[in-house]
């Protein structure tokens, strides 16, 4: 209409996310670098270590956006289905990190 340009700047992940396209965990890279570079370090980490972390598929209170209606408090989100109950193992820590960014870029807006 007025032909005039307007100054903004989309994320990769928002990109992906409005056209369809899967999201990974290095889409977070793009929104929150170190936060991806924090979450990055479980990657690395040894078997034992990462258990003794005491992860599971659930993003706690403290990073949770969902208000239970009654208490106004934030509450746990599981990341999937049974997530509260599953560990976050050497096997299993990619999935982790693709679903807690999957949560972090999409689910908690």
């Amino acid at each position: 209409y007025h032909r005039e340009t307007v100054g903004v700047a989309w994320s990769h992940a928002f990109l992906k996310a409005v056209f369809g396209y899967p999201l990974s965990f290095d889409d977070l890279a793009s929104v929150d670098p170190a936060l991806h570079q924090s979450q990055r370090t479980l990657l690395a980490m040894p078997a034992e270590d990462l258990g003794a972390m005491c992860l599971c598929f659930e993003v706690d209170g403290d990073e949770a956006v969902v208000y239970e209606e009654s208490s106004k408090r934030r509450r746990a989100t599981e990341l999937k289905p049974g997530g509260a109950d599953e560990p976050v193992t050497a096997a299993n820590v990619e999935e982790y990190l693709r679903l807690y960014a999957q949560h972090k870029l999409l689910g908690a807006v």
